[in-house]
């Protein structure tokens, strides 16, 4: 759906549960995302839960005949952004602040960044992607900074002694490139801080990665990094030292 055809059914469901407070906060909290990306900026404040219960559903249900397609649009959110502007990973201006604050100017890299909105948004912090996008549900990149056209783990490769940090977020769910990574920085002792966002044994990443990494859930990078739909991503550190026997 373009994201001006979705705007606009989130405009006007707004004025006709205007005596809903509670849904009417959802309904505005997204459309200030729809509008911060489409103007290439990060959302200011967190999304809320974007699920309508079923008690609320039920009880609403004869004074407005549309509220199970309403509860259905404002969980259509995401693949509203995946096609219209490549974004996967939803985040915050907070929540970067947050991450700023926890981690200090360090120099990251960022894999498979897409088209840059996380990296760009903490600075310090070199953008790569293959922009090899085909299959997914948006084949035109468009990037909001700069960004070194590589893959994965050519990209670590090259970039890792130079890093301080590495990002990935929302890693494919197909093939095995993040177990590699982790594989390939294990083998050559890289010291520094690894954060991989996805949900575990979900949406995103391997399930190779999902079962042999160490992983540590920080609450200080997950306070305004909370799930908003069905799908439950969260931040983690990844503990680069090899498993023992």
């Amino acid at each position: 759906m373009q994201w001006e055809t979705y705007l606009r059914k989130m405009e006007a469901y707004q004025a006709r549960y205007q005596n809903q407070t509670l849904i009417v906060k959802k309904i505005q909290a997204v459309c200030e995302t729809v509008c911060a990306y489409q103007a290439q900026r990060l959302p200011q404040k967190p999304l809320p839960k974007l699920t309508l219960s079923q008690g609320m559903i039920y009880r609403l249900l004869d004074q407005y005949a549309d509220i199970m397609t309403l509860a259905s649009d404002l969980l259509n959110l995401r693949q509203v952004l995946i096609e219209n502007f490549g974004i996967w990973h939803v985040c915050n201006q907070v929540w970067v602040a947050d991450v700023k604050n926890y981690l200090g100017p360090k120099v990251g890299l960022e894999l498979m960044a897409g088209n840059g909105s996380l990296g760009g948004s903490l600075g310090h912090t070199r953008l790569t992607d293959n922009l090899k996008w085909r299959g997914q549900d948006v084949t035109h990149p468009h990037p909001w900074y700069p960004l070194e056209k590589l893959d994965a783990l050519e990209a670590v490769q090259k970039y890792a002694s130079e890093s301080q940090v590495i990002w990935m977020a929302w890693a494919p769910d197909q093939g095995q490139k993040d177990w590699e990574i982790l594989q390939w920085l294990q083998q050559v002792g890289w010291s520094g801080e690894f954060y991989v966002i996805g949900e575990k044994n979900g949406a995103t990443n391997s399930s190779r990665f999902w079962q042999e990494a160490q992983l540590e859930l920080l609450p200080a990078l997950n306070l305004h990094h909370q799930p908003f739909d069905f799908i439950k991503d969260y931040v983690y550190r990844v503990n680069i030292e090899r498993k023992c026997l």
